[in-house]
């Protein structure tokens, strides 16, 4: 009878010093055969430059062909690429995630990118792994105020936005040009003359002026093109989101508007 009332405790203990019992994989989980030789990259603290790159290299270890499905990245403002996306048994790759630095707000960032992938002809499988990139941009760079702009162009009456180029390194670069291949938006370097002494205590070297005019319907991504005489930022890009009138047009006049939100569609 004594053992019979012990028996429920060390049943118990038993349990605990054993651990929890693994509960059954559910369908398309498990480890993926891409085996990445990293799965986080820390910079850490980076010199002043336009790009920064986060390489992570791999392996397919499995015995069956794998093709990577999926891309998503945290934020927007975090690019992809990878020269290709099937990869045989025992074949390497890479996946390289850019960051623009002049379109980010100096300190530590940490960004993460999930990878889905899976076998070559069965969408039915699929494997999930999560990638972690982490740096930390300098205090003294060359920026952009604001980093972005999203212009809500919904009538013909043209919208002006003002974009300041800082350069905060001690040698501030220098403009030569500006440029958009986009007909509805105009850009233009406006006279140092307008600055103001603050502003360039600020560390403003250049403002440029982007004019949207009448757009087409829809949702626009564009790119401006600062072209500087400096080899790390030779181009500073701004980003540029514009919505036009709905299709089919309605009878609401809406008048144009610009938001300096951080926007989910930097480079």
């Amino acid at each position: 009878m004594l053992l019979a009332g012990l028996l429920p405790c060390l049943l118990a203990a038993a349990a605990s010093i054993a651990g929890p019992r693994p509960a059954a994989s559910a369908r398309g989980s498990g480890h993926s055969p891409i085996a990445f030789h990293q799965y986080m990259v820390n910079l850490g603290e980076v010199p002043a430059k336009r790009n920064h790159y986060g390489r992570f290299a791999f392996t397919n270890r499995g015995a069956e062909p794998i093709e990577i499905r999926r891309l998503t990245t945290s934020c927007g403002c975090l690019s992809d690429h990878m020269e290709k996306r099937v990869f045989e048994p025992g074949e390497t790759g890479e996946l390289l995630l850019r960051i623009q630095a002049a379109n980010q707000i100096p300190g530590s960032k940490e960004y993460t990118c999930k990878v889905i992938s899976g076998p070559v002809g069965n969408p039915d499988r699929s494997w999930s792994t999560d990638l972690v990139f982490r740096i930390v941009l300098p205090e003294q760079s060359v920026t952009l105020n604001p980093r972005a702009l999203i212009v809500h162009q919904f009538n013909s009456e043209p919208t002006r936005n003002i974009v300041s180029l800082l350069d905060t390194r001690g040698s501030p670069l220098r403009v030569k040009r500006v440029e958009c291949d986009t007909p509805f938006v105009s850009v233009s370097l406006l006279p140092h003359e307008e600055l103001r002494p603050e502003d360039v205590e600020y560390g403003v070297v250049q403002q440029i002026e982007v004019v949207v005019g009448a757009t087409p319907p829809g949702q626009h991504d564009i790119s401006v093109r600062v072209v500087t005489d400096d080899p790390e930022f030779d181009v500073v890009k701004i980003p540029v989101r514009v919505y036009g009138p709905a299709e089919p047009a309605t009878s609401v006049d809406v008048s144009s508007s610009t938001s300096n939100d951080e926007p989910p569609f930097i480079e």
